[in-house]
């Protein structure tokens, strides 16, 4: 089960951390190759029903915009939305989320 659990009344604060939190296993750092389209992470926390936040951390000149493409347990993929292309290889984070 999980290691903290609290439920509340709806539209109410369940916890609050002041300070920084620290994650080990549902986040990451991957890369997309100027050579790919797509990217698979294998990862074990993701589901085919995580929500995966996923945030650029590339050079400038290698910005282009990412989605999620897919779920499944113990992997995800992500991908370039349509129409854009690479000038380098991106970096990104990605933090997965389990309900």
């Amino acid at each position: 089960g999980p290691a903290l659990y609290d439920s509340i009344g709806s539209g109410n604060t369940a916890a609050k951390i002041i300070g920084g939190l620290s994650l080990i296993g549902p986040v990451g750092t991957a890369t997309l190759a100027a050579t790919n389209l797509t990217a698979t992470i294998s990862n074990p926390y993701a589901k085919a029903n995580s929500i995966i936040f996923l945030t650029i951390n590339s050079a400038l000149a290698n910005l282009a915009p990412i989605r999620l493409v897919s779920t499944a347990s113990g992997s995800f993929v992500v991908g370039l939305v349509a129409g854009t292309s690479l000038a380098g290889d991106l970096v990104f984070n990605y933090l997965i989320i389990n309900q």
